[in-house]
């Protein structure tokens, strides 16, 4: 069956879902565009993706002609969703992404795999020579605020700074169609397909259709697969105990005592932090995540909050359980944890090292 059959049973499939059933799913991290659909890879409404300023033709036989806007040569680097329309038929539309305001912390887990996945990209040669696929799969979990997210933004600009795209992950059938759309064009283009709450895709959609595409079973090259959970409890081994899916289970945990202070430096600025006491609250800090001391600087400095109430209220807060005390399986090679390297081996010991290239 070609692409364009499968685009059009796709269009009448997904044409007859309620629209509520099409708009239940929306990202916690990347939000929607106002005209968007809401759901990543899903049918789009006639009036938002109309052709306009028709200006050549287009044609694939000689025989039979469109009429077409302006047409580039390469998608520009960015984030994309892949969507349906049913005039259009498939189409890559591009979100709004922004890295403004992140920041990089030496030595977390965060950034051995920023660095990890640049060398990933730079080896594509030595990949081909060995006859291995050009394909990576990495899995962040932790509590939520932790940083993951960020992460994942940072990952994304580095992939943007090839030349490359992001592609959010949606109906496994779009996935594959809109690769397979976006390989004819651009080959070599680095991708990266956004899988945000893992746990959650699983369940929406056929999960060995997900499980295939992780697999490799396009061949697609050039690619990584970026997930991220709150509950790696809801995961079975299928995906966290196999390398092919995703090589590396990354926990983003929370901030040691140097991440809680190059994110208050940040957020203080030079002014507030001659009148704080950096060291306190950096101690104070310790077991919150970024996105609570985020609410302790904005209720305290912005607000002018009582300092102990807050930090109070946001203690109990993080006192809540968690995944983040959820155990992966014993011998999971490579796993990361709080903030530190740990190549586990089969009996669980391990000393660290890299976790791309072991040995290294």
């Amino acid at each position: 069956m070609s692409d364009m059959n499968d685009i059009q049973k796709l269009v009448e499939r997904v044409s007859r879902q309620p629209r509520q059933s099409r708009q239940s799913h929306k990202s916690d991290v990347f939000a929607r565009q106002a005209n968007d659909s809401g759901v990543p890879g899903t049918l789009v409404e006639p009036s938002s993706a109309v052709l306009r300023g028709l200006q050549q033709w287009t044609t694939d036989d000689d025989r039979r002609f469109v009429a077409a806007s302006r047409t580039v040569k390469t998608m520009p680097p960015g984030l994309y969703d892949i969507q349906l329309h049913p005039s259009l038929g498939l189409l890559f539309q591009r979100m709004d992404f922004t890295t403004a305001g992140l920041i990089r912390f030496p030595d977390a887990n965060s950034e051995k795999v920023i660095k990890n996945l640049q060398r990933f990209w730079e080896r594509a040669a030595v990949f081909k020579a060995a006859s291995i696929a050009h394909k990576r799969g990495v899995l962040f979990w932790g509590p939520p605020g932790s940083g993951k997210s960020c992460t994942i933004k940072q990952l994304m600009q580095g992939v943007h700074d090839l030349g490359g795209v992001s592609i959010m992950f949606g109906a496994p059938e779009l996935v594959i169609l809109g690769l397979r759309q976006f390989r004819e064009v651009q080959p070599d283009t680095p991708v990266l397909i956004l899988m945000e709450d893992l746990d959650k895709i699983l369940e929406r959609y056929n999960e060995s259709a997900v499980l295939n595409i992780l697999d490799g079973v396009e061949d697609f090259q050039k690619i990584v697969f970026v997930a991220t959970t709150n509950y790696p409890e809801r995961l079975g081994a299928q995906v966290l105990n196999r390398p092919s899916r995703f090589d590396r289970v990354v926990l983003i945990d929370y901030p040691d005592a140097c991440c809680r202070r190059i994110f208050l430096e940040h957020l203080a600025g030079e002014g507030v932090r001659k009148v704080m006491n950096l060291e306190k609250w950096v101690k104070d800090t310790e077991g919150l995540t970024l996105a609570h001391i985020m609410e302790l600087y904005q209720a305290v400095v912005i607000m002018e909050d009582d300092y102990a109430e807050v930090l109070l209220v946001l203690k109990a807060m993080s006192d809540m359980p968690v995944s983040k005390d959820y155990v992966l399986p014993q011998g999971r090679m490579g796993l990361l944890h709080n903030s530190h390297l740990v190549g586990v081996g089969r009996n669980g010991d391990g000393d660290g090292g890299d976790p791309f290239y072991p040995g290294e």
